[in-house]
């Protein structure tokens, strides 16, 4: 076999098992065995390019040239071999006995050779690794040889190029289907709560992304800070094995272990989710996390120094070091920023893991910024359907006040006369046995004078007569009329009132008139008798102060089918009464620009809260 021929066998028996379905490391060894045999050196070794290009992994080894006390793992640009693949060139020693300083500063201790070869395996654009040749003896390869050699390393660079090209492909499939499950988890829910514990055990899960820790925070533009929302992580290191030695041993894939959490519709919780709850970092500050915000950008911060500034708050209350901030964005803004860090396992977060995250990132923000959106829209539908409900309440009173005054005109003066001829009869009856009749016709007459009056009360649309009032006296003039009542039913007042309100203007008529209703109705609902409390205090809201009437009762509480309806004109729990009595005092207190609430305690009682303006601006209605 001549010399050429012999060389496109070797170069043909390379490309064949390149080309085998064997794994990396088998082709490797098999090429490695191969250029052992054909080029007559004890020990072949081939290091492939790994860590983002930082470190040689010894991959290949021919059957006899491997000791054991060879170091598998160079940095580039150490020793023999990291020299050759940083300076992209080949590196003979031919003999060690005649070798230079230089040259025998790049060998190990493990290096126990005569002669020693380091190829680089590159194309135009990449070092793939280095292909490493050694023997006992002094050995010079001649031109032929270096040629076949230097064909030899393309054919290996050409392996390491596919196997790399097909693994970057096994990835990108990988990353594309846990994207795709986490973003079908996300679509499950719309409620912000699943959702951002779908989006944080997603980054934490080991099919996921695989963090240690994850924190999210949210921006609030209103107070202009960044504030915490969620942390999903183990909290010791016990439970961080736990953890994963579970995950390992279940067997379920990401979207089914995601799916089964949602559906329990429960955040575990944990000392890091109650931690970052409590965290706040305004939008102007210089750390990291507010940096993400402002410049919409990712840092990957290894250590900490003075240009990695970050919240006191993260380093003391999380012990953040080493980490990751990627910003959410939807619509054009960051919406908020996820912070990772691997606490547990020290592993450093790399390039790569930034990439894959802020391409998560980007799905995630998209489903929070949705989120944040319909519960803008569920509070403006709710807003909506206040005012609705308002709307209907005043078209009830307009339509009332209408029919209020046609029924006035047509039996107020009737009504009179009935009146005064019953009350003539009562008084011309005493000692007859019918008078008992003409006492009925006369308490009939007077509730029916009653709803009228409080008809025609609600059917006026005259302006209050403002004064300057004290609520306190007011107050206390409606329960010196209230005292025997009081008595008789039975029920204990007491009576909290602050000292020194101020005056307030209001028309001391139309309170006492609510005032009554108040007091009148907490009594009628203590019928086996009670305790009435009453107070009064001061409360500011946006820098306007208010006058606050609180009257609580021990009568039971009030039906839950009817506190929608408690204000509506004529509806009543009770056997006796008009149904107006809290139309007319909802009536007067929002005329006087005020509010009034209730808190009902089903089983114990009920308190009505009534807020005024100390002042206000009488306006048209």
């Amino acid at each position: 076999m001549s010399l050429a021929e012999r060389h496109l066998k070797i170069l043909g028996d390379m490309i064949e098992i390149s080309n085998s379905p064997a794994s990396l490391e088998g082709k490797l060894k098999g090429m490695a065995n191969l250029i052992s045999e054909e080029f007559g050196v004890d020990n072949c070794r081939i290091y492939v390019t790994e860590t983002e290009g930082k470190n040689l992994s010894m991959k290949g080894v021919n059957n006899r040239g491997y000791s054991g006390e060879e170091v598998a793992i160079y940095k580039v640009g150490s020793g023999l071999i990291g020299s050759c693949a940083l300076n992209r060139e080949t590196i003979v020693i031919e003999d060690i006995s005649t070798a230079s300083v230089d040259e025998l500063l790049l060998l190990d201790e493990a290096d126990r050779y005569a002669s020693f070869s380091a190829l680089p395996l590159i194309d135009q654009t990449a070092t793939y690794g280095v292909l490493y040749l050694s023997n006992e003896r002094p050995m010079v390869f001649s031109d032929d040889e270096n040629r076949l050699l230097h064909a030899v390393t393309k054919v290996i660079a050409n392996t390491l190029r596919e196997d790399g090209f097909h693994a970057e492909a096994v990835k990108k499939v990988k990353e594309f289907i846990v994207l795709y499950d986490i973003s079908t988890a996300m679509m499950t829910t719309i409620k912000l709560d699943r959702l951002l514990h779908i989006i944080l055990t997603a980054v934490t899960m080991g099919d996921g992304l695989g963090f240690n820790r994850a924190m999210l925070f949210l921006v609030n533009e209103r107070s202009n800070v960044i504030q915490g929302m969620m942390g999903v992580g183990p909290d010791t290191f016990e439970e961080a094995w736990r953890v994963w030695d579970e995950y390992t041993r279940g067997g379920k894939g990401l979207l089914e272990l995601i799916s089964c959490q949602v559906k329990e519709g429960k955040v575990p919780s944990s000392r890091l989710n109650e931690i970052v709850k409590t965290i706040r970092m305004p939008l102007d500050a210089p750390c990291i996390v507010a940096r993400t915000v402002r410049e919409q950008n990712s840092f990957n911060v290894a250590q900490l120094d003075e240009g990695n500034i970050i919240s006191q708050e993260l380093t003391e209350k999380v012990g953040l070091s080493a980490f990751a901030s990627v910003p959410l964005m939807a619509s054009g803004k960051v919406v908020g920023v996820i912070i990772v860090d691997n606490y547990f396992n020290k592993r450093p977060i790399t390039d790569e893991d930034i990439r894959f995250l802020t391409m998560f990132a980007n799905q995630a923000g998209l489903a929070i910024g949705n989120s944040l959106l319909y519960s803008d829209l569920n509070e403006v539908h709710l807003e909506l359907k206040e005012t609705h409900e308002r709307l209907l309440q005043s078209e009830k009173l307009a339509a009332l006040g209408e029919m209020a005054a046609n029924v006035a005109h047509e039996i107020r003066n009737p009504l009179t006369s009935l009146g005064g001829f019953a009350r003539r009869l009562y008084k011309r009856l005493e000692g007859h046995a019918e008078k008992k009749y003409a006492e009925i016709m006369v308490k009939e007459v007077e509730r029916l004078e009653r709803l009228l009056t409080d008809v025609l009360f609600l059917s006026k649309t005259s302006a209050a007569t403002l004064k300057s009032q004290n609520i306190n006296k007011i107050i206390d003039s409606i329960l010196l009329q209230l005292r025997d009542e009081l008595k008789a039913k039975d029920v204990e007042l007491i009576k909290d009132l602050t000292e020194h309100l101020p005056n307030m203007h209001c028309d001391s008529q139309q309170l006492k008139q609510v005032f009554l209703n108040l007091f009148t109705n907490a009594v009628q609902a203590m019928q086996e008798g009670g305790t009435l409390t009453i107070a009064t205090y001061l409360v500011t809201e946006d820098e306007a102060p208010y006058v606050t009437i609180s009257v609580t009762d021990t009568g039971g509480g009030i039906p839950e089918q009817s506190l929608p309806n408690i204000f509506n004109p004529f509806f009543t729990t009770k056997d006796t009464g008009t149904g107006l009595g809290l139309s007319i005092t909802h009536r007067i207190v929002a005329h006087h620009h005020g509010e009034i609430e209730v808190i009902n305690r089903p089983g114990e009682g009920a308190t009505f809260i009534v807020k005024l303006p100390i002042k206000y601006e009488e306006t048209e209605e």
